[in-house]
């Protein structure tokens, strides 16, 4: 009866040996599936962070060309990164401005230092400002925290004690805490 084939007492092995290439094989895609699938994942979460980079950095360049004379609501003493990272929520929606726009959150400006050396076009001089801008996500919860500095023409107050250098108004720099 069992002439032609392995004895009839090995064909059980044969069909382990078989099953358990089967599983490695399929264990290893799998493996490689997962993997396959969080890469995906993270260049999407990745997209999605250039993304709201890219519009935070819009709403900073708008804000760096308004005069902010006139909105001293949004003004506060300057904060140490420490301290602006554990403000709560409420903090910012009682004491910032907010930003109602493609993207939305709610931004603080802290007056920095006035640089009397620092020459701008014409004979002002540059006044240093940084805008902390909390981005909220879909659900209206802080998501992160951006800064940016600007620098705005004002008249010197004080004669230059250094070596005069040449700035340029507007928008300087931005990072995500």
């Amino acid at each position: 009866m069992c002439m032609l084939r392995p004895p009839c007492n090995q064909r059980g092995i044969v069909l382990w040996i078989v099953l358990v290439f089967i599983f490695l094989i399929s264990a290893c895609m799998m493996e490689e599936i997962l993997f396959v699938s969080k890469k995906i994942l993270f260049n999407y979460r990745h997209f999605q962070q250039d993304a709201s980079y890219v519009k935070v950095e819009q709403v900073m360049i708008t804000l760096a060309r308004q005069p902010i004379k006139n909105s001293h609501f949004c003004f506060v003493p300057r904060l140490s990164t420490k301290n602006l990272i554990q403000l709560p929520l409420n903090f910012w929606e009682t004491h910032a401005c907010s930003w109602q726009a493609e993207i939305k959150g709610y931004y603080l400006i802290e007056q920095l230092e006035q640089d009397d050396c620092a020459m701008l076009d014409d004979s002002s001089v540059a006044q240093y400002y940084r805008i902390n801008f909390l981005l909220l996500d879909a659900q209206k919860k802080p998501e992160r925290i951006f800064q940016s500095t600007f620098i705005q023409p004002v008249n010197a107050q004080n004669a230059c004690s250094n070596q005069a250098h040449f700035v340029h108004p507007g928008y300087q720099m931005m990072r995500f805490l």
